[in-house]
């Protein structure tokens, strides 16, 4: 296949995985905002640069805007999810954005000759060059009425590497009038020196998604058959919502992780005593800090499991590459002293996970675990 021959990783699945976890009407508000409207009509800038803290739902934003500008077939339109634990180099970044576009050609178009004659070059086995990938990126940029390219978390990638994207992107900008690009980060000081021209925007978790997602994450509590009282977390959903909102400070992950703790409580008085515990304005310094905090302590004051979980959290935190689940199960199977793997001592998938109190998950895309979020590993 020629397109897996440009690229093999695939940001769609990554992106289906992404829409299957946002709540419906999610980030409504930044398509009706002004610097977005602005930004997709090219008034002051064709680059529209979405700042935000951790933790504050930026992904789930970027991906609401790729769905929105994928409605319009004419449009080409290519997105880039960058993530700590994979480090994307600018020859892969160009050559995913190349594949993206093609991909969205009518049939009837062929792909240009540029290309199909890189390829009958190359061969299957070579890789195109960065320089060879731009060439071919200026034609396939022409055969479209619009650009839009969507960068999410270009944060997460190291510094020395963020200064060559930017600069790659800036070129990729000079490519015509008809390229726009959406850039997510945290608010960083070289974002700002290089995109000396960008429009800015602020992203966060407002209210309005928060609620939508507090009460789809309420109304999977609910048993399939209807039963004579409704579960704990439907009863007080008038009293979890607000609290956890308010507390929450626009940030997605921390209205998580409040809902994890409140769910993990078995009865009316436990529940809103732990409610009480979200108005203290201390427990808002540092707050997800404070989370992953609460999470860990009550790792460690489980009966069993505890030392499995810190052993988990302890190697996700250190490990340099993603690794496959299979990879952690046989590292957490280990017996000291022995010298041949227990099956037996093998831990399902699932269960490594659930013992880490919401601070790990699983890459199905991918088949690799890793921690939740940047900021668990910078806790830990």
């Amino acid at each position: 296949d020629i397109l897996k021959w440009l690229h093999s990783d695939d940001f769609k699945e990554k992106h289906q995985l992404i829409q299957e976890n946002r709540q419906e009407g999610t980030g409504e508000w930044l398509l009706r905002s002004e610097e977005f409207l602005n930004w997709k009509k090219g008034v002051s800038s064709r680059i529209l640069l979405g700042l935000g803290i951790a933790g504050a739902g930026k992904t789930f934003l970027s991906s609401r805007v790729i769905d929105y500008l994928e409605d319009v077939t004419e449009r080409g339109v290519a997105y880039i999810y960058f993530n700590y634990q994979d480090q994307q180099s600018p020859a892969r970044i160009l050559a995913s954005i190349v594949k993206q576009l093609l991909c969205k050609l009518p049939s009837t178009t062929r792909f240009p000759d540029i290309f199909n004659d890189l390829h009958s070059k190359l061969g299957s086995e070579k890789k195109p060059s960065q320089d060879q990938l731009r060439s071919v990126l200026s034609d396939v940029i022409s055969l479209f009425p619009s650009i839009f390219l969507i960068f999410d978390a270009i944060d997460e990638c190291e510094e020395g590497l963020r200064t060559q994207i930017l600069s790659l992107l800036l070129w990729i900008k000079t490519l015509g009038e008809q390229v726009f690009m959406f850039i997510i980060s945290r608010p960083l000081a070289d974002l700002r020196d290089i995109l000396t021209d960008a429009i800015e925007v602020k992203l966060s978790a407002h209210p309005e998604d928060i609620n939508a997602y507090l009460e789809a994450r309420i109304e999977q509590t609910r048993p399939l058959k209807p039963t004579r009282s409704p579960p704990l977390l439907v009863r007080y959903k008038d009293k979890i919502i607000p609290e956890i909102r308010n507390s929450a400070e626009e940030m997605f992950l921390l209205a998580k992780f409040h809902f994890d703790f409140l769910s993990k409580k078995i009865n009316a008085r436990k529940l809103l005593d732990a409610i009480e515990t979200l108005k203290n304005p201390s427990s808002r310094v540092n707050a997800l800090e404070q989370c992953y905090k609460r999470v860990v302590d009550g790792i460690r004051a489980r009966d069993e499991n505890d030392d499995l979980a810190l052993d988990v959290l302890a190697l996700l935190s250190l490990t340099t590459t993603p690794l496959r689940v299979s990879e952690l199960q046989d590292a957490m199977a280990v017996i000291p002293g022995e010298l041949e793997l227990d099956p037996l001592n093998v831990t399902s998938p699932e269960m490594l996970v659930d013992i880490c109190g919401g601070l790990v998950e699983i890459d199905h895309h991918s088949g690799t675990i890793g921690l939740a979020h940047y900021t668990i590993k910078q806790y830990l």
